[in-house]
């Protein structure tokens, strides 16, 4: 589809040369277009065309191949990431489990303690220094015991 894309404004008399093309990719890589399909619009705009009497022929070719794709994915990401931050949506994972699904470290907290089930224990800040995640991990555990 991105190869259409480049395509696509050759044909149209857009010049895009090869720098301005991986240009182009290696902001998508970083993310710099937010999975917004405006914010990828204005992105390729931004790096693929050099002058703004190409813009009406970049609109063209852009309309033609992302026909179809409608929507902002904005509020998506945001989503899955409270969706997979939220520990009650995966009861069976174990900590390092949960921590590489949503791509953080490992609780290095009271896990291991937790784990051994003492007759006492002594709790002071169990969650300090770790993420909402992780500290809605441990209070759990805490509270299981």
């Amino acid at each position: 589809m991105f190869l259409d894309l480049f395509y696509g404004l050759r044909e149209e008399g857009v010049p895009v040369a090869l720098q301005e093309w991986m240009t182009f990719l290696s902001a998508l890589r970083q993310g710099l277009h937010g999975a917004s399909l405006l914010r990828f619009y204005h992105l390729a705009r931004a790096c693929l065309v050099k002058s703004e009497t190409y813009f009406d022929a970049f609109d063209r070719v852009f309309a033609r191949v992302f026909k179809g794709v409608e929507g902002a994915l904005d509020d998506i990401t945001d989503q899955v990431m409270k969706w997979l931050a939220d520990p009650k949506n995966f009861p069976n994972l174990s900590p390092e489990e949960l921590a590489a699904l949503i791509g953080r470290q490992v609780v290095q907290g009271p896990g291991r303690e937790i784990r051994q089930l003492p007759q006492v224990m002594v709790v002071a800040q169990p969650t300090w220094g770790v993420d909402v995640a992780a500290c809605a991990l441990i209070r759990q555990q805490i509270i299981d015991l």
